[in-house]
């Protein structure tokens, strides 16, 4: 369960926390059985102070933070989408990404798939350093019109 992932190991383990996210996220965006696609509540905050505080593994220690990265989410779906030279994407995997800009990225290819997960997202700082058009939360509230069979 992500709420024991919430005490992280150290900086180095924001990777691994949003690796746990993303997996549990992954499981809501393909319908079971039954046809019903499964519904979760997910936290994608954690911590482990002094080196890993709340708001460094949501935003990366990456100069500009999300704002720098969610800029870029124009050509990523143009790399997804073959239209792109595939810079971008990198930037998203880097050591200095914080978890909310792994989030996007995983969130931006499931949408250029034309697949949503179905959570709710317990997120830290989804509003740092961001315009009020260009946010975390923008991006989650948009989700809802990807449609998907």
């Amino acid at each position: 369960m992500l709420t024991e992932r919430y005490n992280i190991p150290g900086a180095t383990a924001v990777g691994d926390k949003a690796n746990a996210l993303i997996n549990h996220l992954s499981s809501t965006t393909e319908p079971r059985g039954d046809g019903a696609h499964p519904f979760t509540l997910d936290f994608a905050s954690a911590a482990k102070f002094p080196d890993a505080t709340p708001k460094w593994v949501a935003t990366g220690s990456s100069s500009g933070g999300i704002a720098g990265l969610i800029g870029a989410g124009a050509s990523i779906f143009a790399n997804l989408t073959g239209n792109g030279n595939g810079n971008n994407a990198s930037k998203f995997d880097s050591s200095d990404v914080g978890v909310n800009a792994r989030l996007v990225k995983w969130l931006l290819e499931r949408a250029a798939e034309g697949k949503r997960p179905r959570a709710v997202l317990m997120l830290d700082f989804y509003r740092d350093n961001m315009t009020d058009d260009g946010n975390l939360a923008t991006l989650l509230a948009a989700l809802n019109f990807v449609t998907d069979d």
